[in-house]
């Protein structure tokens, strides 16, 4: 019934949406109730940006697993395309063209086809270059077996990314020019993606060294001691969904000789209470607390501090604001500021747009609007993460 009435994609599906909500939802804001007077005037919160630009080792990593990226979504598309014009009843053998880059493409992936899930793992790899290239080493590492477990999506990956030939890249760069051009340079024979992840992506490269503190890592660190350390009394939240990301945080505050507790998933449930004193008590020596966001998005107060720090960009975005409401809520009596990190020229940058557009469809079903879009994953939102509009 819902399918049919409701969730039909259609205007008057959303009429009956809003119709519903309205009659259903109570919605009290902070912003509602100080108006009001039911609710004592909170301290203003600042949101600020703070972006950063990779280092050029930094960068040269994150292209090359975005070259990787591009190639393999590309072939999902076509992979995608082939399948709708089947189901339509065509063929490619009546069109050289499409025929031609079929068989390129069936040439380039080894007859198996690419797995929707092999290009959410490639945003995920993205995503932690953003944070840190260490992140990414044990999947380039073919001798390392410690996550092969944790992550099998990580291991067909790089299967995948084996059997990619660098020469039909440069041969597709090269086809753009006219034929009149002569090409320039010997083309680059028998170069496998296996040998230029050893060259370019090594492990052994300094870049991939979790104690070298990469370009984001610095940026947080500067935040602190700019921001929070030269207060007395002002306390940090830095919030990361990636527990391996808190991780490098805290080696940098322990060098600092700076307090911090962590809290995660991995902490359990009666043992947090002690951490959360530890961050609210005014007179405690912890000026940091870690917190992932899964962990800590809902049910903590943690008005002893009043700086909270997003390393990453989530997919969704209401686990973020969940988690600055941890320190923006009642009880806060200083200013609070949220900062947000963000790599330029990166895919974070294009999530965080994905995340305003998530942010406008929840305001606009909350507050009964009746223009409202598809909340999903689509494939121009994904050729949007990889750069590849048409």
């Amino acid at each position: 019934m819902w399918k049919k009435w409701i969730d039909n994609k259609s205007l008057g599906g959303q009429e009956r949406l809003s119709t519903i909500m309205q009659c259903l939802l109570l919605r009290r804001t902070k912003q509602q109730l100080v108006q009001r007077g039911q609710l004592a005037c909170l301290p203003q919160r600042t949101a600020h940006t703070r972006t950063v630009t990779l280092k050029p080792q930094e960068m040269n990593v994150y292209q090359k697993v975005l070259v990787f990226s591009k190639t393999l979504f590309a072939q999902f598309l076509h992979q995608r395309a082939e399948k709708n014009s089947d189901a339509q009843g065509f063929t490619s053998a009546g069109n050289s063209a499409y025929h031609k880059m079929h068989k390129k493409m069936i040439a380039l992936q080894g007859a198996k086809p690419v797995k929707s899930h092999e290009i959410l793992v490639l945003l995920l790899r993205l995503r932690q270059v953003c944070c840190h290239c260490g992140l990414i080493a044990a999947m380039l590492d073919e001798d390392s077996t410690a996550d092969v477990q944790e992550d099998p999506a990580g291991q067909d990956l790089l299967a995948e990314l084996n059997k990619l030939s660098i020469e039909d890249s440069s041969s597709r760069r090269k086809s753009k020019k006219s034929d009149d051009e002569d090409e320039e340079g010997p083309p680059q024979e028998g170069t496998t993606a296996a040998e230029a992840i050893r060259s370019v992506l090594s492990p052994n490269n300094p870049v991939f060294e979790l104690s070298n503190p990469s370009s984001k890592i610095k940026a947080v660190m500067d935040c602190l001691n700019n921001e929070v350390f030269v207060h007395k009394g002002h306390k940090a939240v830095v919030v990361s969904q990636w527990t391996s990301v808190l991780r490098l945080v805290e080696a940098q505050l322990a060098a600092a000789r700076v307090r911090c507790v962590t809290l995660s998933g991995a902490v359990p449930v009666p043992a947090r209470t002690p951490l959360l004193t530890a961050i609210n008590d005014p007179n405690s020596d912890v000026k940091v607390m870690l917190l992932s966001l899964c962990a800590g998005g809902v049910g903590l107060n943690l008005c002893g501090a009043n700086h909270l720090l997003l390393l990453d960009p989530h997919w969704n975005p209401q686990l973020e604001e969940q988690a600055q409401d941890r320190i923006y809520r009642v009880g806060q009596t200083r200013d609070v500021n949220i900062y947000r990190f963000m790599c330029v020229d990166t895919v974070e940058q294009s999530i965080r747009k994905l995340q305003q557009a998530k942010l406008e469809l929840a305001e606009n079903v909350l507050t009964g609007a009746k223009n409202t879009n598809n909340s999903k994953l689509t494939i121009e939102d994904l050729k949007m993460l990889f750069n590849m509009g048409q």
